[in-house]
């Protein structure tokens, strides 16, 4: 849950909180290409990451002893941007950084 940064800050009651959105699966290995080298991060700052992202995942779901022999896929992921702990998108140039709340304004 995240605080609205759109509304007045003079009283620390006031405003909504939401659920954040993640249009990806979330269960995969979450990384970023951050100062030259891929970065595994949450999910909280791969939604905010203007730049490279990927997804490692299993290829299928197997219960039981066979699940040891489970490829991976890794996938380049181009959905949208968020700016931090918002579920406002960030439509801009490409930063290679993470997009603070101030960007939005």
């Amino acid at each position: 849950m995240a605080r609205d940064p759109h509304i007045n800050e003079s009283n620390k009651r006031e405003g909504r909180y939401e659920k954040m959105f993640n249009p990806f699966y979330e269960a995969g290995v979450l990384e970023v290409f951050f100062k030259e080298k891929w970065i595994r991060v949450i999910s909280k700052h791969f939604r905010s990451y203007s730049g490279p992202r990927r997804i490692t995942r299993p290829e299928k779901v197997v219960h039981g002893l066979p699940q040891l022999d489970v490829p991976f896929i890794t996938e380049e992921f181009n959905g949208p941007v968020y700016a931090m702990d918002t579920n406002y998108e960030y439509i801009g140039e490409v930063l290679n950084d993470f997009v603070s709340r101030e960007l939005l304004n």
